[in-house]
């Protein structure tokens, strides 16, 4: 198997119109993503923003 990469990316205040252009390519171009969400809300911010620049993107959702 063929190491892969691991990149992390803030998303800053939820706003996908602030992520940085690089920041948005380099989701649109990721196998998977991985985003948090916490165990006591049914919403992450982190997923919203990831699947509005990344729609078709494969979500793994972290729960903490």
């Amino acid at each position: 198997m063929k190491p892969g990469k691991l990149i992390g990316i803030g998303i800053g205040p939820g706003d996908p119109e602030l992520l940085t252009i690089k920041a948005a390519r380099i989701l649109k171009s990721c196998g998977a993503v991985f985003t948090v969400i916490s165990q006591h809300v049914d919403k992450s911010v982190s997923e919203t923003v990831v699947r509005s620049v990344a729609p078709g993107a494969r979500i793994i959702r972290l729960t903490f």
